[in-house]
């Protein structure tokens, strides 16, 4: 946008021409004669005379002030980038008054399990356009992290700590922990949830994949992976959200799944022993029950969202694997038009290498090998947000 400005008045000088490459310029002394011309001495510089001879200025006008028009800065084009970054972290994005946004805004993935689990839940994907408003307003913008893998498992070693959640505007979960003496995979933390929001006017959230459950010992009673994350939300997103999607299980008997961060509340744990989600985060993979004899995998962590899905359960029998944490819910206030939720990352959630843009799945650590590594789980994908002036 544009304003009106004042115009600029100049003290009383009479511009003169450029000659042989320096400007001229007329002024008059203390007694008011006409003063040499103090940039051509050599007599080429216009006076008074010449000017008036050329009908460059009026009669009586020597004395009136030069007016020259001035114009305020312009307001920054359409396409301004407001804003760009898939570092995790909160940075504060003034918005214009009376200009809309368009945002690409995306949730955190899931971080694998790990021992023969499953790859993490992909972070969800919004975009649309933020609805002008007849004030500037400065928006909090927020950035999500990708939720931790599982660590690696190595036989007989205390390597099998789950993975944390992954921070945000309402952080993931984090995995379930297998204790150093039993064998199974640790959970993989829950992406965090990325956001752009201001008061109580506008809330874009986009929510983090839940992290897989980690699997049951392969070699013990026919071992089960462990539960893949709960993935994306898709379709339209409006004020009154999107439920996430419920993390899985595999086999028969295994962990129970979170469930998907709701639009009243968090998702439900799974059993045995997750935690329910909620406004705040993504509720936490369950640890395995039993003592050294035990071969059973970890949940994963939930995902957040505006509402945080469940963290995964871990079945009480033997060799079976961790359930999935839930992704969280989306929510898009405050915009105007369609608001489209996407996979950020639409490769295979089994154990096919995952993708590596934003918001991507974590892969897990699948690579049975007997009593050697069981492969390494990876982190879920960072978030990332985009605004730019329409």
């Amino acid at each position: 946008m544009s304003s009106v400005a004042e115009p600029l008045i100049v003290a009383p000088v009479l511009i003169s021409e450029r000659l042989n490459g320096v400007a001229t310029f007329d002024a008059e002394d203390s007694n008011g004669e006409e003063a040499a011309d103090l940039a051509s001495p050599d007599g080429f510089g216009l006076d008074r005379r010449r000017l008036l001879q050329r009908g460059a200025i009026l009669a009586g006008a020597a004395a009136a002030p030069i007016v020259f028009d001035s114009f305020a800065a312009p307001a920054s084009a359409s396409g301004t980038s407001l804003y760009d970054s898939s570092t995790p972290g909160t940075a504060n994005v003034t918005i214009p008054a009376n200009r809309q946004v368009s945002f690409t805004i995306i949730g955190g993935g899931g971080g694998g399990g790990n021992f023969q689990g499953r790859n993490g839940g992909s972070g969800t994907t919004l975009t649309g356009t933020i609805a002008s408003s007849t004030s500037s307003r400065v928006a909090t913008v927020v950035v999500a992290q990708g939720g931790q893998g599982g660590e690696p498992y190595l036989h007989n070693t205390s390597f099998r700590r789950s993975g944390a959640g992954g921070s945000g505007y309402c952080p993931g979960g984090a995995g379930g922990s297998v204790l150093s003496s039993q064998v199974g995979g640790g959970g993989g933390g829950g992406g965090g949830a990325s956001a752009v929001y201001y008061s109580s006017t506008l809330a874009v959230i986009a929510p983090g994949g839940g992290g897989s459950g980690g699997g049951g010992n392969q070699g013990k009673d026919g071992g089960r992976y462990g539960g893949v994350g709960g993935g994306a939300v898709t379709g339209s997103v409006g004020a009154g959200g999107v439920a996430g999607v419920s993390g899985y299980t595999n086999g028969s008997s295994p962990g129970g799944h979170g469930v998907g961060g709701g639009t009243s509340g968090g998702g439900a744990g799974g059993n045995d022993n997750g935690t329910a989600g909620s406004g705040t985060t993504g509720g936490t993979g369950a640890n395995p029950t039993g003592g050294s004899t035990s071969w059973r995998g970890a949940g994963g962590g939930g995902g957040g969202g505006w509402f945080g899905g469940g963290g995964g359960g871990s079945h009480s029998s033997d060799g079976n694997g961790g359930g999935g944490g839930g992704s969280g819910s989306a929510r898009a206030l405050g915009v105007t038009g369609i608001t489209t939720a996407t996979a950020a990352d639409s490769s295979s959630d089994t154990t096919t290498t995952p993708g590596s843009g934003p918001g991507h799945r974590g892969k897990a650590g699948f690579d049975w090998t007997g009593s050697a590594a069981g492969g390494t789980s990876l982190d879920g994908g960072d978030g990332k947000v985009t605004l730019t002036l329409v």
